[in-house]
C-alpha cells in the first residue's frame, strides 16, 4: 500500500510548522509588549479586553506548543517502548486540541482566525499521522 505522506515527512513538516507557531505566538506577543495590540481584536475571538489577559493565554499556548514539539521529537528518537507510549498518549491530545482549535477557527468571527483553520487542520492530520505509525522493533 503506498502513503500518501510518510512518517518521516510528517514529523519535518509538523516540527516545521509548529516552529512557526511557536514564532508566530512569541512576534504576538512581542508586538503587544510594544503596545502593538492589532492581534488582541483579530486573536482570541476577540474577546480578550486587557494586554495582561492577551499575555498569559498567549504565553500557555507558547507552552502548549513547545511541549506538542517536544513529544514529536520524543516519538521520532525514542528508543524505550516507555517513552513511545507517552509520546503517543501526549500526541493524541494534542491531536484532539488541535481538531477543537479548528472547529474553534472557523466559527470564529474575523477572517484571520478563520484562515488560521487550515494550519490547525494540517497539524492535526500530521499528528494523526505520527500517532498511527506502527511502533517498530529497533
Amino acid at each position: 500500500m503506498s502513503q500518501i505522506i510518510t512518517f518521516r515527512k510528517a514529523l519535518t513538516i509538523s516540527q516545521l510548522l509548529i516552529g512557526f507557531l511557536i514564532a508566530f505566538h512569541i512576534l504576538i506577543v512581542s508586538l503587544t509588549l510594544f503596545e502593538i495590540d492589532f492581534f488582541m481584536k483579530y486573536t482570541w475571538g476577540g474577546e480578550i479586553t486587557s494586554s495582561n489577559e492577551f499575555i498569559k493565554l498567549e504565553m500557555v499556548s507558547i507552552l502548549a506548543s513547545s511541549f506538542c514539539f517536544l513529544l514529536i521529537l520524543i516519538r521520532q528518537r525514542a528508543k524505550s517502548k516507555v517513552w513511545l507510549i507517552i509520546s503517543r498518549i501526549g500526541l493524541s491530545l494534542f491531536f484532539l486540541m488541535f481538531l477543537l482549535n479548528t472547529l474553534g477557527n472557523i466559527l470564529a468571527a474575523s477572517i484571520f482566525e478563520k484562515s488560521l483553520a487550515l494550519v490547525t487542520i494540517l497539524i492535526a492530520v500530521l499528528l494523526l499521522r505520527i500517532i498511527l505509525e506502527p511502533v517498530r522493533k529497533r
